[in-house]
């Protein structure tokens, strides 16, 4: 697979290591100064079970660094994969009726449908990782809950008189800085200072222009095959509309874009291949209307 370019703004870093296979996610890991210390700081926080707490925008990879903290923390523990899971949950996805047992668990009749015993998310992470992706939107009660859990590290299952010591670590994402919810009274401040033990901030797509063909480049060697696509040219012309795009959506717009490009190209991508967000049709369409 190659670029088609005359004049590359950097220089493009292998596509495949000595083996003759891309190395994982290599699109996001790039040996940019500001990659290499978010893998540094990655393997800090992976050596010490303390709250981690990842800001970045939407598709900005924050569950590819928790990913990629697990293993590191995996690896630091020489622990099989049954010991420490990795265990996602997104808060905005909890039915608020279910939301204390589904973190928490229960016992047998602590409620009308609870007919056995359930083990809550931090006893299912056991000594791996609870990812509490969009935490932003906790319900307001079970954010003290949640501030109790990470002060006394264990978890009291619904309907328990015995407490369970909590070995996890728990990593939280958002993409809203948690400092401005906090000053509108929609996030207690105790459970902030809480979390932000060790933040780790993600840098959007826009910012890593120096380099985005590396980024590219890896990404069309990675990403598309997932997809069951060939990676194909891209025109000089198509990759300067994607380096002068903002990327809202960042690494998951990047994506679908691609996919987009490469179904509907019948052989080199140029930039009449690329997406409506991409190309002004969307924009030239939404002016066209009357919308309430």
């Amino acid at each position: 697979m190659t670029l088609a370019t005359t004049a590359p703004t950097v220089r493009p870093v292998p596509l495949a290591t000595a083996r003759g296979t891309a190395p994982e996610n290599a699109w996001f890991w790039t040996g940019s100064p500001e990659m290499k210390e978010l893998d540094t700081a990655v393997r800090i926080a992976a050596q010490r079970n303390i709250p981690v707490l990842i800001v970045g925008e939407t598709g900005s990879g924050k569950e590819l660094v928790a990913g990629r903290l697990h293993k590191t923390r995996r690896d630091h523990l020489s622990c099989s994969a049954i010991e420490t899971p990795f265990v996602p949950v997104n808060v905005s996805t909890i039915p608020e009726n279910l939301a204390e047992s589904i973190l928490f668990g229960h016992e047998r009749g602590a409620f009308t449908s609870a007919r056995e015993r359930q083990l809550g998310k931090f006893e299912i992470a056991k000594r791996g990782i609870l990812f509490l992706d969009e935490i932003q939107n906790l319900d307001p009660n079970l954010q003290c809950k949640l501030l109790r859990v990470l002060q006394c590290r264990e978890v009291d299952r619904l309907g328990s008189k015995q407490s369970v010591p909590v070995e996890c670590q728990v990593v939280a994402a958002t993409n809203l800085p948690l400092e401005m919810l906090v000053a509108q009274g929609r996030f207690r401040k105790d459970l902030y200072f809480r979390l932000n033990v060790f933040p780790l901030y993600l840098p959007p797509l826009r910012h890593r222009r120096s380099e985005f063909l590396q980024i590219l480049r890896a990404f069309l060697s990675e990403k598309i095959p997932q997809h069951g696509l060939i990676p194909k040219t891209l025109s000089p012309a198509a990759i300067e509309r994607l380096e002068a795009h903002d990327w809202p959506g960042n690494y998951r717009e990047l994506e679908h874009a691609l996919v987009y490009a490469h179904l509907k190209a019948r052989d080199e991508i140029d930039e009449t291949d690329l997406p409506p967000s991409l190309t002004g049709q969307t924009e030239n369409y939404l002016k066209q209307g009357v919308w309430n």
